[in-house]
């Protein structure tokens, strides 16, 4: 018995209430947040057409690649490498991070 997935599940199924009754649904908060982190690159990458972005995602390989897409096609960003966080990151910050690396003008 894999006590972690279903600790994971049962998180799910609580947002996914919590989002119900606020009116929302969790895809909807999930584009919301991808879309936030590429609005902050967007505001902050100096020259992002010069420069090679990455991004480390947490068992969320769909919301990378399409944050990867969006960086390419409207900020011009030619080349986007997509990986796994690693061990000590993914075990403090669990499935559906989502990280991005890029030369901006504030941390």
């Amino acid at each position: 018995i894999n006590l972690t997935v279903s600790y994971e599940e049962e998180k799910v199924k609580a947002l996914r209430w919590y989002l119900e009754q606020k009116g929302t649904k969790l895809e909807d908060e999930l584009v919301k947040a991808v879309d936030t982190l590429f609005n902050k690159m967007k505001a902050t990458a100096i020259e992002p057409e010069k420069q090679t972005c990455f991004i480390c995602h947490g068992d969320c390989v769909e919301d990378a690649n399409y944050l990867a897409e969006r960086m390419k096609n409207e900020l011009g960003v030619p080349e986007v490498i997509v990986g796994y966080t690693g061990p000590v990151i993914g075990a403090h910050s669990g499935p559906g991070t989502l990280a991005v690396f890029y030369l901006g003008t504030e941390r």
